[in-house]
């Protein structure tokens, strides 16, 4: 071999020792393709060696030399293509990358966003609240109201109960009354028989009345209807008990619901007590 050919295939050898070692470092400037890159890397130290194997040949044989040339050509194309592919690959990355900050951009401005809307919301949050402590307190206000008009409502209630047993037990007195009233009047009729109508006695409509209250000593009687029912002072009503006569009164004063009344003379026969019955006309 001569030595042109041997300087030429130690310059070969030298260029594609150069051409893997800018295409390493190509591959090491991109972090995202180091897997390719190592094992371009094995590939490359693999075909150094063989290269280095193909330098001893050549050394022996210009045939050896002309085939490891021809092997590093193509070793070289095939380092050229991969290049051109981790360009190519390197290019998409870098739209990639842009279209990401893009993203991330519009992804910070939905951030803000969402922390105005965040913001507002609590907002909202604090304000219905404090709204929903004044229903708490407007409702547990309702509540009192309502306990103290159901206790109210059971109070009256029990009133209209009262009312109610207090109406029977009136009516209960009345219907007594009325027999009562009958048997003074059978008895006035027998009276005025024997002895004749009473004298100077005032025409009054019929009327029957309670006595409310009386005081005996000061002959002073209180009857249980007024101007309201129409009594008019000097009108007379005879006070009775079981049945039994007790006194007659006059009217001297007469209020709008009860009146007061004194003995008329000579027509008592015993005192009379609150809750007697009374009445114009027997």
């Amino acid at each position: 071999m001569s030595l042109f050919a041997k300087i030429m295939v130690v310059v070969n050898l030298i260029l594609a020792v150069v051409f893997l070692s800018a295409a390493g470092t190509v591959l090491n400037a991109t972090e995202s393709w180091k897997a390719s890159h190592d094992q371009l890397k094995r590939d490359s130290d693999e075909t150094i060696q063989s290269l280095n194997e193909q330098v001893d040949a050549h050394l022996k044989s210009k045939d050896a030399a002309t085939a490891a040339r021809s092997e590093a050509e193509k070793a070289k194309v095939a380092a050229e293509e991969k290049l051109a592919v981790l360009q190519s690959s390197n290019e998409a990355l870098h739209s990639h990358n842009q279209k990401l900050e893009a993203s991330l951009q519009t992804l910070a401005t939905a951030q803000q966003d969402m922390q105005q809307k965040n913001a507002d919301l609590q907002g909202m949050i604090e304000t219905l609240r404090g709204e929903l402590a004044r229903s708490e307190s407007e409702k547990r206000d309702a509540n009192d109201t309502v306990r103290t008009l159901q206790e109210q409502i059971a109070g009256l209630e029990q009133a209209v109960a009262d009312a109610q047993a207090s109406l029977a037990s009136q009516e209960a007195a009345n219907a007594a009354q009325a027999e009562q009233i009958d048997g003074l009047k059978t008895t006035v009729a027998m009276y005025n028989k024997a002895y004749g109508a009473v004298p100077g006695a005032t025409p009054v409509k019929p009327l029957n009345a309670v006595v409310q209250a009386v005081d005996n000593p000061n002959d002073i009687y209180i009857l249980s209807v007024g101007s309201k029912d129409g009594v008019q002072e000097g009108w007379e009503f005879t006070i009775h008990r079981g049945g039994n006569y007790v006194a007659t009164v006059v009217v001297d004063k007469v209020f709008a619901n009860y009146a007061s009344a004194r003995t008329k003379d000579g027509l008592k026969q015993m005192d009379a007590q609150a809750g007697d019955a009374a009445s114009t006309i027997l």
